[in-house]
């Protein structure tokens, strides 16, 4: 049923936790586009940790992937193949309202088929929230759902961005088993604009076996490396065992606030055998939350993406423009890396004409330049610019990179009158797939900075930082080869195997070494 969602098209501890391509018709409108990216977002919020790009293809008759699928649409245009899996009743109901069904794969009976089906854009949106919140998803106890008029969606949903639990963060409860000394760690990556104010706290609730010598036994906190808090372990602690931890000012600033809770858990011996109790046990539940009171500052830079684009856990009145049928895999995989630090799912805007101006929002654009494209309507604010042919860049700018027609992608965060945009552009489009990477992986987005950032081809990038006080450009080269081959290939979690794999290889042939020379 529906309720194992998101499995089988998402699995948590796979080299590759994607398990499912996303389709969407030929002839895709807005509305399939939008839920198809919220749904990529989706899944990204699944594993906070984790790459998670999520292919994104438009469906093809002659090339129906032998592998689980996620097929968004409408009745209009519905393929034969997916016609066929829906009854006569079910046809007639989408003319009003928006099916989830899950069927089996026509040509794999081992893998499945999820197709969300509706022409109505509010409840295609109630569709991705229906499986986006818990709550509701776990509801769903049939292979069918109907979302309709009687289907309720909390908007007004009040979740306290300043309190995020441990399952909110991505993890599970942890039991510590054994005598003497164990330990957990969490991190949680702090929004780059967030000044933290006074009265944040770390709760936490745990429990822990009866069996141990109380007297001896304790449980010790850390926050980055620094022990903040220690308490004895108390008989009533079997049950629960729950308290507050203040976090340090000297912590509150800290890109990554990092937590260790170590316990030290003495069982007593019987004298004669020097036995004891094996049944030795902590439990940390994931219940337990970071109280983060904070005011937003203005700290606009790459290194804090994917803000602007999301602000305290809300898609932050997000546009994305859109060359049709251009980059969808590039922006599935962007939003997948969005999702991340989703705490909510709401409304985004598709743009598909080019528009006079720019309203108010945060934008994201993946797209060449041109003189009738979309980069015409922001070149004279973005700092790296195009010239009025489109053809290089602008000559007050041509000292700052190598112009290289064919091997350059730049990737800006750009303000305007009354926007802020992310755009990833190049005087060519085929580069920008490899660039895009720096949208979406962990290993290349833990590498930006500044407001705008020169990608190579070589997998070398260079930040150009424009300081906002003294309006003055500085050159920052901060380089490291990749293989552009690898880029084309290989995900974050495919490269850390490799390198794992390489080690194994020269630690085996050391090894090996030693034994001959013996």
């Amino acid at each position: 049923s529906l309720k194992e969602y998101p499995y089988p098209y998402l699995v948590e501890g796979a080299d590759d936790p994607v398990q499912a391509m996303i389709q969407i018709p030929q002839n895709y409108n807005e509305t399939t586009l939008k839920t198809a990216l919220l749904l990529s977002a989706d899944l990204g919020h699944r594993l906070p940790f984790e790459n998670v790009e999520p292919d994104l293809k438009l469906y093809d008759a002659n090339n129906l992937e032998n592998e689980n699928l996620i097929y968004i649409g409408r009745k209009t245009n519905l393929p034969k193949e997916y016609r066929e899996k829906l009854t006569l009743e079910e046809l007639d109901k989408l003319n009003n309202e928006v099916l989830i069904k899950e069927i089996e794969h026509p040509r794999n009976k081992d893998k499945r088929i999820m197709m969300i089906l509706g022409e109505s854009e509010e409840k295609m949106l109630m569709a991705v929230k229906s499986l986006f919140e818990d709550d509701l998803q776990l509801q769903n106890d049939s292979s069918v759902v109907w979302i309709n008029d009687k289907t309720f969606v909390d908007e007004n949903k009040d979740d306290e961005d300043e309190y995020l639990t441990f399952e909110e963060l991505g993890y599970a409860p942890i039991t510590l088993s054994g005598e003497r000394f164990n330990s957990v760690k969490y991190d949680y990556r702090m929004p780059g604009n967030w000044q933290i104010k006074d009265g944040a706290q770390l709760y936490l609730r745990l429990r822990y076996a009866d069996v141990i010598n109380y007297d001896t036994s304790s449980v010790t906190v850390k926050m980055n490396e620094v022990p903040v808090f220690s308490k004895k372990l108390v008989k009533e602690g079997h049950r629960l065992d729950d308290f507050f931890v203040d976090i340090p000012d000297e912590i509150k600033n800290a890109d990554t606030l990092s937590i260790e809770v170590s316990f030290t858990l003495d069982v007593p011996r019987d004298c004669a055998s020097g036995s004891f109790d094996q049944n030795t046990w902590a439990f940390v539940s994931n219940d337990s939350y970071l109280y983060l009171p904070h005011e937003d500052r203005d700290k606009f830079d790459l290194e804090n993406y994917p803000y602007p684009l999301i602000k305290d856990g809300e898609l932050n009145n997000l546009k994305v423009l859109h060359d049709r049928g251009k980059f969808l895999n590039e922006l599935s995989h962007a939003f997948g890396y969005i999702g991340h630090r989703l705490r909510n799912i709401s409304n985004i805007e598709i743009i598909e004409e080019v528009p006079e101006k720019l309203d108010a929002g945060q934008y994201i654009y993946i797209g060449g330049a041109s003189k009738d494209g979309f980069v015409s309507v922001f070149n004279d604010v973005i700092k790296l610019g195009y010239d009025e042919n489109y053809e290089t860049y602008r000559r007050e700018h041509s000292n700052w990179v190598n112009v290289d027609n064919d091997s350059l992608g730049i990737l800006q965060l750009t303000r305007g009158e009354n926007y802020n945009i992310v755009s990833l552009t190049g005087l060519s489009e085929k580069p920008l797939k490899n660039a895009s990477k720096y949208l979406s992986d962990f290993g290349f987005v833990g590498r930006l900075g500044g407001d705008v950032q020169v990608l190579y081809a070589s997998g070398q990038n260079q930040i150009v930082h424009r300081t906002v006080e003294q309006n003055v450009i500085q050159d920052v080269k901060d380089r490291g080869d990749i293989n552009t081959e690898a880029l084309n290939r290989l995900s974050g979690a495919e490269i850390r195997q490799f390198l794992i794999f390489l080690g194994l290889l020269i630690f085996g042939s050391a090894i090996v070494v030693v034994l001959k020379k013996r």
